[in-house]
C-alpha cells in the first residue's frame, strides 16, 4: 500500500511545526515539547535538560557549574506517583454482554497494568493516549491489550471545524494512525504502519484510540499541561540549586591558596591545594569559611513547597516517616484529587469499552451496560471491625444489599447470582459449624465442657457466652437463621 498522506505529514513536524487551524501551532508545539520534558524528568533522564536550561540562563559562566550537574530529588516523580493510585487496588468491571466480560475477566491482569501506567503518565504529563488492540487465539478475540502511548509521541491533525483531529502515534517502530474517512464521529480508520510509512498488520484487530486528559473539564482539547506545568519548572529549578550546592561543597573540601605566594607565572587564584596538584613554589593555604546551608535550606523549602502545592504534606514529600501513622494525614486538596480522578477514569473507561464494542472482531452492535467500581485508593485508619459495623450499617439502612457488597469486594464474580450462591453457601456453613459448636458445647472463644458445665442450666449458660447469643445460631439475634429462610424462600 501507498505510504499514508497523514503519516508523511506528522513526520514533517518532528522538524518543524504544522499544526494549523484549530491547533495553535505554538501553544501546540510549546505543550508537546513540555510533555517530552515530563517524560525525561519522570525517568530521571533529564541532565542533559538541566546543563541545557543552565547554559541558556547563565550564558558566561554556565561552564564552572555544568561538571556539577548531578540530578537527585524529583518532585514531579513523586508528586505523580503520589496522586496516581486510582489503580492501586484493582477496580472491577461488570458488564451484561458475556463476550466482553470473559475479554474484561481474561485480560484483567493486562488491562490494570497498563491503565495504571496511564495514569501515572496522566500525573506527569497532563494527557495520554490508549489505544486499544484485539489478538486471536484459536481463532477467537480473546487476546486483549491497551497499548499506552505517551503525549509527546503523539501528533494531533486538525480535520473539522468541531474538534475533531486525526491520531499519528509512534509506538516502537511502528506508527498507529487513526483518521476520519467521512462525516460523522464513527467514521474511522484505524492502521498500522511501518517505519518507512507502509500499511503492515501489528494485531489481529486495531481499535479506535482514548485521549486521555487529566484536567476533567476539559476533555476536548488537544493538550492540557497546565496541571503539571509547576511540577516541570519546579523540578529543573531545584535540580540547578542542586548543581550550584554540589559545587560549593567540592570547593569546600580543599585548601584555598594565598594571593601573592606563588611565583609570577602561576597565579594562586587559579588554583586549589588537591592531592593532584604540584604547586612550583611553596604556598601559603587557608581553609574556606563554613559554608552555610543557604542552598541545601531553599532547595528542601522548595521541594516541600511543590508538593504542597499538590496537597502532599511536608512529612510524605521529605520521606521523613517517624511512624506508620504519618500515612494517614493526608490533605483535604489530595482527598479532593482521588475522588476526581475516579470520576475521571470511569469517564475514560466508558469511552474505552464503548470503542471495544466497536472493534471489528468484538463487534458487540447493541452498547452493552459496562459498570466499572473503583476502590478508595486513599489509606484508612478504621480497623476491620469498623469496617464490617460500617458495612452492616450501610445494608440495614437499605444503602447497599449483602449481595452488591460482595460483588464489589469479589472480583471473580460477574453476576448477582453469584454473589447470591457465595453468601447462601457461608451462611449455610458458618451454621452448620455454630451447630457443631454446640453439640460439643464449645463457644466460640474455645472453652472446654468443664469450663462451660456438661448438662443443665449450665450448659444452657454456656451458649450465651461468647459471640454466639443466646438465641441460637445466628450473627446477631437470629440472622443467620433469618438469611437461611429467606433463601429457602427464594426471597433477595
Amino acid at each position: 500500500m501507498a505510504k499514508s498522506k497523514l503519516f508523511n505529514i506528522a513526520n514533517k513536524s518532528i522538524s518543524a511545526s504544522m499544526y494549523s487551524g484549530i491547533l495553535d501551532e505554538y501553544e501546540q508545539l510549546n505543550a508537546q515539547i513540555k510533555q517530552f520534558w515530563a517524560y525525561q524528568i519522570y525517568n530521571n533522564n533529564h541532565k542533559s535538560l538541566v546543563i541545557s536550561t543552565l547554559q541558556s540562563r547563565y550564558t558566561q559562566t554556565y561552564k564552572d557549574i555544568i561538571n556539577f550537574v548531578e540530578p537527585s530529588l524529583n518532585p514531579l516523580r513523586r508528586v505523580a506517583d503520589i496522586k496516581a493510585v486510582t489503580y492501586a487496588k484493582p477496580p472491577t468491571r461488570r458488564t451484561n454482554n458475556n463476550q466482553l466480560q470473559i475479554l474484561l475477566n481474561k485480560n484483567s491482569h493486562k488491562i490494570n497494568r497498563s491503565l495504571d501506567y496511564a495514569n501515572k503518565v496522566l500525573n506527569y504529563a497532563g494527557n495520554v493516549l490508549i489505544w486499544p488492540c484485539v489478538g486471536l487465539k484459536n481463532g477467537e478475540a480473546t487476546e486483549f491489550s491497551l497499548n499506552v502511548i505517551e503525549p509527546h509521541l503523539v501528533y494531533l491533525a486538525p480535520c473539522y471545524n468541531d474538534g475533531r483531529y486525526d491520531i499519528v502515534a509512534r509506538y516502537q517502530d511502528y506508527y498507529f494512525v487513526s483518521e476520519y474517512v467521512g462525516d460523522f464521529v464513527g467514521d474511522r480508520r484505524n492502521y498500522v504502519l511501518d517505519k518507512k510509512g507502509v500499511e503492515t498488520v501489528l494485531f489481529a484487530d486495531l481499535g479506535c484510540p482514548v485521549w486521555a486528559s487529566l484536567n476533567e473539564t476539559q476533555f476536548g482539547l488537544p493538550r492540557n499541561v497546565s496541571p503539571v506545568n509547576d511540577l516541570i519548572a519546579g523540578t529543573i529549578a531545584i535540580n540547578i540549586m542542586e548543581s550550584f550546592a554540589e559545587k560549593g561543597a567540592y570547593l569546600k573540601s580543599f585548601l584555598q591558596p594565598i594571593e601573592g605566594t606563588t611565583t609570577e607565572r602561576t597565579k594562586a587564584d587559579q588554583l586549589i591545594a588537591s592531592p593532584n596538584v604540584i604547586w612550583p613554589a611553596t604556598v601559603d593555604t587557608i581553609k574556606l569559611a563554613e559554608m552555610n546551608n543557604f542552598y541545601e535550606e531553599l532547595i528542601m523549602q522548595r521541594n516541600i513547597n511543590l508538593c504542597g502545592q499538590h496537597g502532599i504534606s511536608k512529612v510524605i514529600a521529605t520521606g521523613d516517616f517517624q511512624n506508620e501513622q504519618s500515612w494517614i494525614t493526608i490533605s483535604q486538596e489530595l482527598l479532593h484529587h482521588y475522588e476526581g480522578s475516579i470520576e475521571n477514569w470511569k469517564y475514560i473507561e466508558k469511552q474505552l469499552w464503548e470503542n471495544v464494542c466497536e472493534m471489528d472482531l468484538v463487534n458487540i452492535p447493541n452498547m452493552p451496560n459496562i459498570f466499572v467500581k473503583f476502590c478508595s485508593p486513599y489509606p484508612t485508619s478504621r480497623l476491620p471491625e469498623i469496617e464490617f459495623n460500617l458495612n452492616r450499617d450501610k445494608i440495614k439502612a437499605g444503602m447497599v444489599s449483602i449481595d452488591e457488597l460482595i460483588l464489589e469486594e469479589h472480583p471473580e464474580f460477574s453476576t448477582i447470582e453469584e454473589a447470591k450462591a457465595y453468601r447462601i453457601a457461608n451462611l449455610q456453613a458458618y451454621s452448620d459449624e455454630i451447630k457443631l459448636k454446640r453439640d460439643l458445647n464449645i463457644s466460640d472463644e474455645g472453652k472446654s465442657p468443664e469450663e462451660n458445665g456438661k448438662d443443665g442450666a449450665e450448659a444452657k449458660k454456656a451458649k450465651a457466652f461468647g459471640e454466639l447469643g443466646k438465641e441460637g445460631p445466628s450473627m446477631d439475634g437470629k440472622e443467620v437463621e433469618v438469611e437461611l429462610i429467606k433463601n429457602e424462600n427464594g426471597e433477595a
